[in-house]
C-alpha cells in the first residue's frame, strides 16, 4: 500500500507541475532571454526524471530526460531558445502528461514508448550542439551511469547554477532504467516528500457533503432568529443573548471558510489557451495573441470542471476560423496579429464570462443560407427572423458556417453541445457579431450553491433578495427630500447628487400589483423606496415598497419553469420558510428597457468609450436639447439647470402680467422661450408643455420650451451666431445639425431684470 501511496503523491505533484509547463513555454517563446523562466522549466522537468528511476518507469524517464538535456543547454546558454526547439519540448510535454494519465488510469505505462518523440529531442540537441559548442571547460574523468543515477536518487542538493563544472552530458538516457527497483523493495525506501506539510487533500465528495450541511446549518440560524424577533428577543436573558451571538458569529465564520475551501480562479482553465492557441496558430499560419483580463476571478471547482471544455471550444473555434490570415487582415486594414481577448467577472452574484475577437465575425444572411439548406427553418420563418435570431442557429446540431472542414472545427459538433453544458449548470450564452469586426459571447452562470449576503426587500407583497454585489446605497424620498422624481420623454429620473438616474419599478417589471411609481399622493404621504444598483457599469434605481435588513442567504438553483428568466439569478429560503426569489441586477435593467442585449451593449461601450477619449482632446459638456417653436433647435448646458418638468396647460394661471402655476407650494413664473426669440410659436397647441427650471438663491423661473429632444454632450467652443437673436451665445453641430446654444441667465434678464440678483438683496 505505502508504494500505491507514494506513487498517488508523485503524480499529483506532477500533475501540477505539468499544468503550468503549457503556459510557461508559450511565455518563454515572447521572452527567450528569461533565465529564472528557463529555470522554472527546467526544475520542473528535472524533478519528473529524477523520481522516475526510483519508481521504475523507464518511458517517462527517458522522455523526460531527453528533454532535461535540452532545457540545460538553453539555460548554459549553449542551445538558443526558439520556436523550434520550444515546439520539440512541447511535443515531449504532451507525451508525458499522456504516460501520467495511463499510470493513474492503469497504474503503469502505456505500451507506446514514444521512440518519434525521443528520436525529435535526440535529434534537435545534435542539431543545436554543432551549431553552437559549448564553452570550453576543464577536463574531469566522466562519471559512470550508475553514479549518476545515485545522485540523482539521493536528491542531491548543490547548487544548480554550478553547470560550467558539469561534464558532458549523454545524448538521452537509456530507454530501460538499468537499476530498477522491484515494487518489494519501495517500502524499505524513505517516503517522498509532501509538497507541504501545511496543506492537506481532501476529497471533492467530501467537501460537497460539508458544503451542504453549512447550508443547512446557515438556514436553521435565520430561522431561529426569525422566532426569537418574533417573539421579542428583548426578553432574552443576557446569557441567552450572549449565546446566541456567538451561536451567529461561528455560523458566519464557519460558512465563509468552508465556502472558499472550493473556490479555485479561473486562472486554472485559461491557463492552458495561451498553448492551444499558439498550436493552432502556428498550423494555420497565422498570428494571433490572446488578452486575459480578471483571471484571479474565484468559482465554485464544480463549475470550473463544467466549463472547462466548453470554453476551450470556443477558444478553438474562434483561432481556427474565426481570425484571419494576416495578410487578409492587412487587406482589410486590420493589424497582421488578430487578438482573442478573455475577461472574468462577478456581477449580480453570478459570474461573467465575456470572450471576443477581432476576426471575421458570422455572417447572419450565410447563416440563414445553411439553415434552410439542412431544413432547420422554413422560408418564411427566415425572412422574419432578425440577426440577433439568426445568430443563434449556429448553436442547432450539424450546422457549420466553415468553408472547410479541419481537424478543430467546421463540422457542425461542438457549438451545441457547448450551450447545453452551459445550460445544464443553469447558465445562459449570449452571441453577437458584425461582419468583418468581429465575434462576442457572453457566459453567464447563476449561482448553484453558494452562502452570500443580500438586502432583503418586498414588492407586490412578495419577498426578494438582491445581493449585495450589485447594491450601491439605499435612498427614501419623501416630502421632506428636496431632491425629486422627475420625468423625460416617458421615463422616471431621480436626480442623485446633480446626476441623473433612471428608475425602474420592481412591481411593474415583474407585472406585481401595484405596477408603476407611487403618484404624487402617496410620495406626498409614504415617500418611496429607491435601491441604487450597478449593471454593466451603469448605475439605476430600482423602486420597490419595502426595505428590510441584510441577511446571509443560501442560493438555490431555479426550477425548471423558471430558469429561463433572465431577472433571476436563484431562490432562496427565509427564516419564517418562505421562498424569496434572487433579483439580477443585469437582467432587470434589460428586462426594463436600460440596457440593450451584450452585443449591442458593447458596441454602446465602444462608442462611449471613443466619445470620453475624444472629450479629452475636446472640451465637452452635457447639454440638454429641446426645441422652440416648430423647427428650431437649442441647447442648454445642463449644469445650468434645476429641473426639467412636464407642465398641464389647464395649470397655468396668471399673476402680476406672468404666466405661473403651482409648483412645490410656491408660484413659478413661466416664460415663453418662443416669444422671447421673436419665433412664431408651435401650430398645433398641446394639453401639456415642458419647461426648463433654473433655480438661484431660494428662487426659481420656467422657460416654456417646445420639446425635450435629448441630453447630449456637445462642445463648448461654439461658432459665432449670425442671427442676432437675443440670448443665443453662438452655434455648434448635434447629431449633425446646426444647434444654437442659449444664454439662460441673459434670456431670464431681459425678461425679469434682475431676478435672481433681487433674490440676493
Amino acid at each position: 500500500m505505502e508504494e500505491i501511496s507514494i506513487l498517488r503523491e508523485f503524480l499529483i505533484e506532477c500533475g501540477e507541475g505539468v499544468e503550468r509547463l503549457d503556459q510557461a513555454f508559450v511565455e518563454l517563446e515572447k521572452e527567450p532571454t528569461n533565465k529564472e523562466l528557463i529555470g522554472s522549466i527546467f526544475r520542473t522537468i528535472h524533478t519528473i526524471k529524477g523520481t522516475c528511476g526510483f519508481l521504475g518507469l523507464p518511458t517517462l524517464e527517458s522522455v523526460s530526460h531527453g528533454a532535461e538535456n535540452i532545457l540545460s543547454g538553453m539555460r548554459e546558454e549553449s542551445i538558443a531558445v526558439t520556436e523550434e526547439g520550444i515546439t520539440v519540448l512541447l511535443e515531449s510535454v504532451d507525451a508525458i502528461k499522456e504516460i501520467l494519465e495511463s499510470i493513474e488510469r492503469i497504474g503503469k505505462e502505456p505500451e507506446n514508448r514514444y521512440e518519434d518523440v525521443r528520436q525529435h529531442l535526440e535529434a534537435f540537441l545534435t542539431r543545436s550542439q554543432k551549431e553552437k559548442s559549448p564553452p570550453k571547460a576543464v577536463k574531469k574523468s566522466k562519471p559512470s551511469v550508475k553514479k549518476q543515477k545515485r545522485q540523482g536518487r539521493s536528491g542531491d542538493k548543490k547548487d544548480e547554477t554550478e553547470r560550467e563544472e558539469k561534464p558532458a552530458r549523454p545524448a538521452l538516457a537509456p530507454q530501460v532504467s538499468e537499476e530498477k527497483i522491484p515494487p518489494s523493495e519501495i517500502k524499505s525506501m524513505p517516503k517522498m516528500p509532501a509538497l507541504s506539510e501545511a496543506t492537506i487533500r481532501v476529497d471533492v465528495d467530501l467537501l460537497d457533503r460539508l458544503i451542504n450541511m453549512v447550508g443547512e446549518l446557515v438556514l436553521a440560524r435565520n430561522q431561529l432568529l426569525q422566532q426569537i424577533r418574533g417573539k421579542g428577543g428583548e426578553k432574552l436573558s443576557d446569557a441567552n443573548n450572549s449565546t446566541l451571538q456567538q451561536l451567529n458569529l461561528i455560523t458566519t465564520e464557519l460558512q465563509d471558510k468552508v465556502m472558499k475551501t472550493r473556490m479555485q480562479p479561473i486562472k486554472n482553465v485559461w491557463d492552458k489557451f495561451p498553448r492551444v492557441i499558439r498550436d493552432l496558430a502556428r498550423s494555420n499560419q497565422k498570428e494571433i495573441q490572446i488578452v486575459m483580463e480578471g483571471a484571479e476571478t474565484e468559482l465554485d471547482k464544480t463549475l470550473l470542471e463544467a466549463i472547462r471544455d466548453p470554453l476551450t471550444h470556443v477558444v478553438r473555434n474562434a483561432a481556427d476560423h474565426g481570425i484571419e490570415l494576416p495578410e487578409e487582415r492587412q487587406r482589410k486594414g486590420k493589424p497582421a496579429v488578430g487578438t482573442l481577448r478573455l475577461k472574468a467577472f462577478h456581477e449580480g452574484g453570478q459570474i461573467n464570462i465575456e470572450m471576443s475577437d477581432d476576426g471575421a465575425g458570422i455572417d447572419a444572411v450565410r447563416v440563414k443560407e445553411k439553415a434552410l439548406e439542412m431544413g432547420v427553418i422554413s422560408e418564411e420563418t427566415a425572412a422574419r427572423m432578425a440577426e440577433r435570431e439568426a445568430l443563434r442557429l449556429i448553436f442547432h446540431p450539424g450546422l457549420s458556417t466553415a468553408k472547410k472542414v479541419t481537424n478543430v472545427s467546421g463540422r457542425g459538433v461542438g457549438m451545441d453541445v457547448v450551450k447545453t453544458n452551459i445550460e445544464k449548470i443553469g447558465g445562459s450564452i449570449e452571441l453577437s457579431s458584425q461582419v468583418g469586426e468581429g465575434t462576442f459571447m457572453r457566459i453567464k452562470i447563476p449561482l448553484t450553491l453558494a452562502i452570500i449576503p443580500a438586502l432583503m426587500v418586498a414588492s407586490g407583497g412578495e419577498p426578494f433578495a438582491i445581493p449585495q454585489a450589485s447594491l450601491v446605497e439605499l435612498v427614501h424620498v419623501d416630502r421632506n427630500s428636496d431632491l425629486q422624481i422627475e420625468e423625460i420623454n416617458g421615463v422616471d429620473f431621480y436626480r442623485l447628487r446633480g446626476n441623473l438616474l433612471p428608475l425602474i419599478s420592481l412591481n411593474k417589471v415583474l407585472h406585481l400589483d401595484g405596477a408603476g411609481l407611487p403618484d404624487a399622493n402617496d410620495l406626498e404621504e409614504k415617500g418611496v423606496n429607491i435601491v441604487i444598483l450597478k449593471a454593466s457599469g451603469i448605475p439605476y434605481g430600482l423602486v420597490v415598497e419595502k426595505v428590510s435588513d441584510s441577511e446571509e442567504i443560501v442560493v438555490k438553483p431555479l426550477s425548471k419553469q423558471l430558469k429561463g428568466l433572465g431577472y433571476l439569478a436563484g431562490a432562496t429560503i427565509m427564516g419564517d420558510g418562505r421562498v424569496a426569489l434572487i433579483i439580477d441586477a443585469l437582467g432587470i435593467a434589460q428586462e426594463g428597457g436600460l440596457l440593450r442585449d451584450s452585443g449591442e451593449t458593447r458596441r454602446a461601450e465602444k462608442e462611449e468609450e471613443a466619445v470620453v477619449e475624444e472629450e479629452v482632446k475636446i472640451k465637452k459638456e452635457p447639454m440638454v436639447l429641446f426645441s422652440v417653436g416648430d423647427h428650431d433647435r437649442c441647447a442648454i448646458p445642463l449644469s445650468q439647470v434645476a429641473r426639467l418638468e412636464e407642465i398641464e396647460s389647464e395649470k397655468i394661471e396668471h399673476s402680476g402680467g406672468f404666466e405661473v402655476t403651482q409648483y412645490r407650494g410656491e408660484l413659478l413664473p413661466l416664460i415663453r422661450l418662443a416669444d422671447l426669440m421673436g419665433l412664431a410659436p408651435p401650430e398645433i397647441q398641446h394639453s401639456s408643455f415642458s419647461a426648463i427650471v433654473f433655480s438661484r438663491n431660494d428662487r426659481s423661473i420656467g422657460l416654456v420650451v417646445g420639446r425635450i429632444i435629448d441630453i447630449v454632450h456637445a462642445e463648448t467652443s461654439f461658432h459665432p451666431s449670425p442671427s442676432g437673436k437675443n440670448g443665443v451665445k453662438g452655434s455648434i453641430v448635434i447629431q449633425g445639425r446646426t444647434t444654437d446654444v442659449l444664454d439662460a441667465d441673459q434670456l431670464i434678464d431681459s425678461a425679469v431684470p434682475g431676478w435672481f440678483e433681487t433674490a440676493v438683496a
